[in-house]
């Protein structure tokens, strides 16, 4: 009997062993960048509800805080885009 009870233990501390590292990994936090091509207060596309800022606050809400995402408009972190109009005229 005492070599069956020592067997439950021992699979239920592998299993723990096991199980371990994927809660460590889970609590981890990540921050992300995300750009627009839209001026950083341009009425629904960057503010307001349905907007990049509402999903950036609703993923970090929904993660717990785990996923948080910087928000940047047009211009902000890289260069705005310019039209292939104006790159045609300016040769």
């Amino acid at each position: 009997m005492r070599r069956r009870d020592f067997t439950k233990l021992a699979l239920a501390g592998a299993a723990g062993t096991v199980a371990a590292p994927a809660v460590v990994q889970a609590q981890q936090t990540f921050n992300w960048k995300m750009t627009s091509f839209y001026g950083p207060n341009a009425a629904f596309y960057s503010t307001g509800p349905g907007s990049a800022k509402d999903l950036c606050s609703r993923i970090e809400a929904m993660s717990g805080g785990r996923i948080k995402i910087q928000f940047y408009g047009a211009g902000e972190l890289i260069p705005k885009a310019s039209t292939p109009c104006r790159r045609a005229r300016s040769r």
